[in-house]
């Protein structure tokens, strides 16, 4: 993990020099971004609550910083919730990620 996020600071480093324009090799796994797909289940509110980062900095084993974090819409588990699979669907899911400004 540590090597993953190290390479995720270099590359947001090179966005910003004049080296900006160069595409990463997608053959390559050392010119791609790791990003973390997080959650968290609150029992409380029944819900779970997720969200798309990018980390950029560890310590200690732990991710402390993150480069860019993209809050996904809360997933309702009330006890109200149909759960049925007979409603003609494809399988296809839709997850609509939107970026905010900084």
């Amino acid at each position: 993990m540590q090597l993953a996020i190290s390479a995720n600071t270099q590359m947001s480093l090179a966005a910003l020099s004049h080296h900006a324009a160069l595409v990463p090799d997608e053959a390559d796994p050392r010119g791609m971004h790791t990003w973390l797909l997080l959650h968290y289940y609150d029992r409380l509110r029944e819900t779970i609550r997720t969200e798309l980062s990018l980390p950029d900095y560890m310590e200690n084993g732990w991710v402390t910083g993150w480069a860019e974090r993209i809050m996904l819409d809360p997933i309702d588990f009330s006890t109200d919730v149909d759960l049925s699979t007979d409603d003609g669907d494809d399988g296809d899911i839709d997850i609509d990620v939107t970026r905010r400004a900084s």
